[in-house]
This record gives structure tokens, sequence and C-alpha cells, in this order.
């Protein structure tokens, strides 16, 4: 079976009064514009670029975003920023900007190309890359005055992604099988073969030898991952699904999430081992997300769609109990067996966090049902597990001291 469970849907229900905890939700649309790409420095300020050389900055966290003159009306596909003030954004027909005042005014710098440039990445205020179509990388030492290109081996194939963890190591990804790497800022570039078929949209690498690229691979939906720095890769998920995953972002070594089209987001907290779904309740192709911690989050996209989430995409209803547990307590799902739908309550004393998920009989983990701090209280959680195989499972709860596990049995 494969790792996604595309049908969990998670609510929590009680007799007492229900205040929504949201998943997702949306700051900002505009049907007219598209974005590209979404960049926080901290959990206040933020910036996102797309068509029509739109910049667009918020210092609330996303509550609040004001238009940044650009000088431009070409697309610009990647922004990133290396501290409040200091950042670059880069686009259509070799277009690369530059801010030193937090995006409040924007400078053309001179990249020497007009192929399209999408994506930036900027180590320090000095040192960074772009990388475009037609195999294009450029590097600048000084902070974008002058922007030199280096020899990717790629020409006939264009990069969608750059990212890199240090001043040395660096990877680009992009259409028909295109990762390359570096280990020494760029000088040399080189290519890795992975898979024939896929196209790669986004790069994100937690430290030089972990990391993730996302795409397509012909039926949509593929994710990769390297424990190596990239020498070798392997398939985390392929799904013949309706989304292409468009960008990855991990904070951590265990957590990340893509997001795509269709509003599709997915999200691992163990690495990449298994991939479950958040609810975006949109239908905007997501082309950017970002993340500052395991919890807080922003994705962006077509029609100008921004969301975010506070509580790492977990779409949950929390509750105000009346009545305080005396105990922790795992109840038994029902219906039990099922086909498809069931519930499972527990209760918790106090505020705890609290783990919930699902495993087959070989502690495989299948979805992580719940994975943070509830405050006291009675709750129940619908399970909806179309897309699981016939079998016994089995559910644990972890919180504080207290473990429990029971088994349920799912026929089709």
């Amino acid at each position: 079976m494969k790792n996604l469970i595309w049908g969990i849907f998670i609510f929590l229900i009680s007799s007492s009064q229900i205040f929504p905890q949201t998943g997702w939700f949306t700051l900002y649309s505009n049907p007219t514009y598209n974005h590209y790409s979404i960049n926080f420095i901290n959990t206040n300020t933020g910036w996102v670029s797309g068509t029509t050389g739109i910049i667009r900055k918020t210092t609330n966290g996303g509550l609040n975003w004001v238009d940044r003159t650009t000088g431009t009306t070409n697309t610009l596909f990647g922004i990133h920023f290396v501290n409040e003030f200091t950042g670059w954004s880069a686009g259509s027909e070799g277009t690369i900007l530059k801010s030193t005042n937090g995006g409040e005014n924007w400078v053309i710098q001179a990249s020497g190309v007009t192929v399209h440039l999408r994506s930036v990445y900027f180590v320090n205020t000095n040192t960074g890359w772009v990388a475009g179509d037609t195999g294009t990388i450029l590097k600048t030492t000084n902070g974008g005055n002058g922007w030199f290109k280096q020899t990717s081996g790629i020409i006939t194939k264009g990069f969608s992604s750059v990212f890199f963890i240090n001043s040395d190591y660096g990877w680009a990804v992009g259409a028909r099988d295109t990762i390359t790497r570096t280990t020494n800022g760029g000088l040399n570039w080189i290519n890795i073969s992975t898979f024939p078929n896929n196209t790669y949209y986004s790069v994100h690498f937690v430290n030089i030898n972990t990391g993730y690229v996302t795409g397509t691979s012909g039926t949509p939906g593929v994710i990769i991952k390297t424990t190596d720095g990239g020498n070798q890769w392997t398939t985390v998920f392929n799904e013949p699904s309706t989304y292409y995953f468009n960008s990855v972002y991990f904070p951590n070594t265990d957590t990340g999430w893509v997001a795509g089209y269709y509003g599709g987001i997915l999200k691992t907290t163990n690495g990449g081992l298994n991939w479950n779904p958040n609810y975006s309740n949109v239908n905007n192709n997501l082309m950017s997300v970002f993340f500052k911690d395991a919890n807080t989050g922003w994705t962006t996209g077509t029609g100008s769609i921004i969301l975010k989430t506070t509580n790492g995409g977990t779409s949950l209803i929390s509750i105000d109990p009346l009545e305080i547990p005396d105990y922790y307590y795992l109840g038994q799902n029902y219906p039990n067996p099922f086909n498809s739908l069931t519930r499972i309550n527990f209760a918790i004393p106090t505020q705890s966090f609290v783990s919930l998920t699902v495993y087959d009989t070989r502690g495989k983990e299948y979805i992580t049902l719940v994975n943070e701090y509830l405050s006291e209280g009675r709750y129940e959680i619908m399970l909806n597990a179309e897309g699981f195989n016939s079998g016994i499972y089995l559910y644990k709860i972890r919180a504080g001291n207290y473990s429990e596990t029971k088994k349920m049995v799912f026929i089709k």
C-alpha cells in the first residue's frame, strides 16, 4: 500500500461548546494575479512575488499585505531575504532585483542574460545564486553588483529551483530528470541521473546529506529523498493523483510539507517515510510553501492565494469541555469492524502533548492523526480509512506518561 492516505478527515467533537482550531486559513487572494514564491525571515515579516512584477510584504505574519513598487512588470518567480533588510527577486527575461530596506524599494541588477530566472537563493548578504532556463546558473559574491555564469553542463533543459545549505554545498533541479550538485560553491557542478520520467520543481535540504526534491513523474506527484548529499536518490512518494508538487520545505529533519496543484498539501513527521494530507480547502495551484518552525507556515499560488497555519496544518476542532476528565482514556473505535468511517475517542485530564497514530500489525506507521499539545478534555476523532487495505490495524495514543494501544478491523 502506498504511504499516502488521501481520505483522512479529522475533527474533534464534544457535547460542550466547540471552538474552531483551523489547520490552514486564507490570508489573502486576488484572482487577477498569481504568486510564485513566498519567503519569511521571522514569524512576522515576509514577502511574496508573482506576475506583473508584484512583490507584497507583511509585517504581522500575513494578516495584512502591502504592495511594493518594483520597477518592472516582468513575472518574478523567486524571492529570498537573508535578513529583515536585504533580499533579492528573480524573474522573466533575466530580471534580478535587490532591496536593502526590507522591500520598500527595489533596484534592478544586471544579470547579463535574457532567459527566465526561476529561483534565487543567498547564504549571506554577499553570496548567492539564481537559476533558470537553458541550464543557466549565475553566481554573485558581492551582493549582486556583479553576476557571472557557472557551467552546469546542461543546455537543453531548464532549472526550476536552486538551494544552498552553505557557501559550498548546493543543488539545482529542473526538467527531464535534471539534478545537479556542487560541493565547492558552484565552481564545478555534477549532474545526477535519477528517474528518466521525472521533472522536478523544488529542492530543499536540511543538512549537507539529507534533502528532498519534488515534482511529477508523468503521472503527477513524486517526492524523492537523498541521505548522502544527492549522489543516490530514492522515491518516498509516487501516486497517480491529480497533484503536481511544486514546492517542498523542511524546518527540521523529521517534519516537512509539499504543496501543489488544486490546493494539495502533504505533510510528513517522520522524514518522508509517510506523507499525510493537510486540507487547504482551496483549489488554487499552490506554487510555494515556507515554514519557520514545525507549526507556523505559509503557502501561496495562483489567484494570489496566501494560506497560513499555526498548528502544522492539522485540521482539528478543539473543545472547551464543561467537565475535566479524572483520568487518561483511549476508547475502542466505533463501529468496529468498519468500512471507511470510524470514530476514536480519548480523554486527557491535564494539558498534554498528545500523539495518536495508526499502524499496521507489523508496526509500520500509516498516519499520525494528532501530534500537538491539547487542553484537558474529551475528544472524538473521525477516521475515514478509504484507501486502506482490508485488515487489522493498531492505533496508539501517547499523552504525558500515558500510553495505550487498541486494535481495529477495516473491511472493504
